[in-house]
């Protein structure tokens, strides 16, 4: 009887029937022989406390194990959450999918950056069932043209405990079953989740997008073909596994790990005989560009190593020779570091065509121009971008004021970037006290000097009109 209760014990650890069956387990093999053996020596209340300690650490364990989840101690989680139907199933997905997964990951020398979290029964039918719920509720706020980020709800706030709890990136959720289909198949349906921090809505649907075409959603294959099966399942999953969490690192401001993950994606695409122009090998290049490009804006404005900046922005625009925020960064680093103004123009010419409602690459165009003294062409579209705005340009805005008045101390002489920083100071944040100061300064400094009499005169105007709305 002993043996069963424990089959039942193993077997059903988590449901109310293991509890009953560990209870049993305590009764007849410790508390009767205990009771029997030293009723004379122990007094009935010391038993009973006995059996109470007993009864509570076997219902503490049973609690703990019915609700501890897999916990991730490494930088990047990957849970793998399948359901079963028998114990052959579980068997196949640990030791034939998720132990071949962790043999790649050692492989490629990443096993100090992913941790594989393969959840038990109990572990998966928990996690699925709040991340089927979650997600249904997404869906259903979606089609209502509700935004399920901004909302709080009951199906999110049970999978953000888990989540919390669990600390993974990528959790692989599904289920597994065989049916029969002249001979015995397996039929295994799959879908990833992935967590980063926020990252602008270009970046999340190039997320999506790239889950939706590069994750195997459904594999099926037949029972005597297991052994290759799982292992080919586990390797197009590592694949995955490899892109998307690396995409996550970058979204996560872990450029570093992301493009280590990538490269060696990369070469393995390589090897696997990937051609240039397949959808998988332009993606991957075009979100490793991106992660050579915040590398070597890290080098840059932290490090301060050239060497290395000028190394990580041409591997960028190797990878693609489109990144517009490349060879806007390009064109910084031409002026910055080398006053390399032929070839500044180069990558800002080149920048405007992908631009798209960006025009950052105006901001530096008009700088440079307006450094060379070409005024009249520099105050055109300093004039243009007085009449336009775009996502984030406060931010460029500030930066570039920063930017002059840094330059300013280097090169007094260049009375022009008074200029500059007076009409953004105008134009683009209506602060007049600014404006006015740094515009009446570049009249009185600029006065005597012929090449200024184009902006001298245009200062005259604007000042006129900043005295307006000061009402001096």
């Amino acid at each position: 009887m002993e043996n069963k209760l424990f089959e039942i014990l193993v077997k059903y650890y988590y449901r109310t029937v293991g509890l009953i069956a560990g209870y049993l387990i305590l009764i007849l093999i410790v508390i009767l022989p205990i009771n029997g053996a030293f009723k004379s020596e122990i007094t009935l209340w010391i038993r009973l406390l006995i059996f109470c300690f007993l009864f509570i650490l076997v219902t503490s364990i049973w609690l703990y194990l019915k609700f501890k989840l897999p916990k991730n101690n490494k930088k990047f989680g990957i849970v793998i959450s399948i359901e079963t139907e028998n114990e052959k199933q579980r068997i196949r997905i640990k030791k034939d999918f998720a132990n071949k997964i962790e043999d790649l990951i050692a492989k490629h020398n990443l096993t100090n950056l992913f941790n594989i979290l393969i959840a038990d029964e109990n572990q998966t039918i928990r996690i699925n069932k709040a991340l089927k719920s979650f997600i249904n509720k997404r869906n259903e706020l979606k089609k209502e043209n509700k935004d399920p980020d901004k909302i709080d709800f009951r199906e999110k706030k049970i999978w953000e405990s888990f989540d919390k709890k669990i600390k993974g990136h990528f959790v692989i959720f599904g289920e597994i079953k065989e049916r029969l289909d002249q001979k015995n198949k397996y039929i295994i349906r799959l879908n990833p989740l992935v967590k980063h921090l926020s990252a602008s809505e270009e970046h999340t649907n190039e997320l999506r997008k790239d889950l939706q075409s590069n994750f195997p959603r459904e594999i099926e294959f037949y029972e005597d073909l297991e052994v290759s099966g799982f292992k080919t399942t586990a390797e197009r999953i590592y694949l995955s596994v490899c892109l998307v969490v690396g995409i996550a690192a970058f979204l996560s401001k872990s450029p570093y790990d992301a493009y280590k993950i990538h490269k060696d994606l990369e070469q393995q695409f390589t090897k696997l005989g990937y051609l240039q122009n397949d959808s998988e090998v332009n993606s991957l290049r075009n979100w490793i560009s991106s992660e050579l490009l915040v590398i070597s804006r890290n080098e840059y404005s932290n490090r301060k190593d050239i060497e290395k900046t000028k190394w990580y922005l041409e591997e960028s625009l190797k990878k693609n020779p489109n990144n517009y925020a490349s060879l806007v960064f390009g064109s910084v680093i031409s002026f910055t570091l080398d006053r390399n103004i032929k070839q500044t123009l180069e990558y800002l010419e080149k920048a405007k065509k992908f631009s798209k409602n960006d025009f950052t690459w105006m901001y530096n165009e008009a700088f440079v121009l307006m450094y060379i003294e070409n005024f009249e062409k520099a105050y055109n579209l300093y004039e243009k971008l007085g009449s336009i705005s775009f996502q984030f340009e406060e931010l460029v805005a500030e930066e570039c004021i920063v930017f002059n008045k840094s330059l300013l101390e280097d090169e007094p002489d260049k009375k022009e970037i008074l200029f500059i920083i007076g009409y953004l100071y105008y134009i683009k944040f209506n602060n007049y006290p600014l404006a006015l100061e740094y515009l009446e300064k570049f009249k009185i400094e600029s006065e005597e000097e012929p090449k200024y009499k184009y902006l001298f005169d245009i200062t005259s105007q604007l000042l006129n009109q900043v005295k307006k709305k000061m009402g001096i």
